[in-house]
């Protein structure tokens, strides 16, 4: 990924994460690092993957989606939309997708 679009996508995180604590601070929005933290995971998950779409082999995309995978799955076990027992299948799949992704992507390279 070019120099801006790594700066683009980091600004963006910032006022994404400046916005949510100013809401909270406001008492505007409840927001508890408790449940954000899993996003931040995420978000470093889908960095890696953008990032992993324009290296020569997609080198990265699968720790990409198992980092993108769990971060979403921990922020809905946080908020209470699934349950702690799913964690190891989603894990699986995730890794599984990474896997499977990254070696058709090499297959059509």
């Amino acid at each position: 990924m070019q120099r801006t679009h790594r700066r683009l996508f980091i600004g963006l995180l910032l006022i994404t994460l400046g916005t949510l604590i100013l809401l909270a601070n406001l008492g505007l929005l409840a927001f508890s690092w408790d449940a954000a933290w899993p996003l931040a995971l995420a978000a470093l998950g889908l960095w890696m993957i953008v990032e992993a779409a324009h290296r020569p082999g997609r080198r990265g995309l699968a720790a990409g989606l198992v980092a993108l995978s769990v971060g979403a799955f921990w922020f809905a076990e946080r908020l209470g939309w699934v349950e702690q027992d799913l964690f190891l299948g989603v894990l699986l799949v995730a890794f599984g997708l990474g896997l499977l992704v990254r070696s058709l992507a090499g297959a059509w390279m």
